[in-house]
């Protein structure tokens, strides 16, 4: 009895020797070699490809000495959908978020608006902003790339022509289950630039009723000598009509073409 267990174990150890099987990672098929060198080609599992990470970002812009600009803070979120953001923002010296006594100039983005969704912020002690943006229904922002919050910056009168960067750090991203995910830090880019005041469009160097008449003549088909164009289009929307006009009757009484 013993020798015919002996003989089956053998056996056994002699077929799993006979064959060899050669593997690759993220390679799609896979051989397996008989104890004759015959070769079967098998189909291993495919490797479900890695999902794209969601990140936030603010795209490159440049801005004059003076200006004041409305930037675009971006969540790309392919296949994923979030409620929720915090991080922070350290802008370079002579570029700051504006603010007053009632706060940051910061609001929601094109991605949601502001019964969805409510954005804070304060300031830190290195010089920095931290932004929160969430909502009390767990509203979640719509579609999967674009604009969740505007930040209004603006660049001293006094900084010098340059490329400057800027880091966001700190960022979280809440989805609707409570879970959380961090992207990677992010650096920007911000080139300084002279160029032309936004709303000054007779070029004095100044904003005032001088411009917003300006712009009224150009709208009714009376453009001044000198009218510069690019100053004019407040909303940069490529066009120049009552918006604009709006607009810089809002730099005039605000500073900002939108009035906030």
């Amino acid at each position: 009895m013993m020798r015919i267990i002996n003989l089956l174990v053998a056996f056994l150890i002699s077929s799993l020797c006979a064959w060899s099987q050669s593997v690759t990672i993220d390679k799609i098929t896979y051989s397996l070699y008989d104890r004759d060198g015959v070769t079967e080609a098998r189909r291993a599992p495919m490797h479900r490809a890695p999902e794209v990470a969601s990140t936030i970002e603010i795209a490159p812009f440049s801005i004059a000495p003076g200006e004041e600009k409305e930037i675009d803070v971006l969540l790309n979120n392919p296949g994923d959908a979030f409620t929720s953001f915090q991080f922070d923002i350290k802008l370079p010296e002579g570029i700051s978020v504006v603010s007053d006594e009632d706060g940051y100039f910061i609001s929601v983005g094109s991605r949601t608006t502001s019964r969805k969704h409510t954005i804070e912020a304060d300031g830190l002690s290195n010089g920095g902003v931290r932004v929160l943006c969430y909502s009390g229904k767990n509203d979640t922002f719509s579609g999967e790339e674009g604009a969740v919050a505007v930040i209004t910056v603006k660049a001293s009168e006094e900084i010098t022509e340059g490329e400057y960067q800027f880091k966001m750090t700190n960022i979280v991203l809440s989805r609707p289950d409570v879970s959380e995910f961090v992207p990677e830090n992010f650096t920007g880019t911000i080139t300084v630039e002279k160029g032309f005041v936004l709303g000054d469009v007779n070029g004095d160097g100044k904003v005032n009723i001088n411009d917003y008449i300006g712009v009224a003549n150009h709208i009714l088909g009376n453009s001044p000598a000198g009218f510069n164009e690019a100053a004019a289009d407040t909303n940069g929307d490529g066009k120049i009509n009552i918006n604009d006009y709006i607009g810089v009757a809002n730099i005039i009484l605000t500073g900002s073409p939108s009035g906030k």
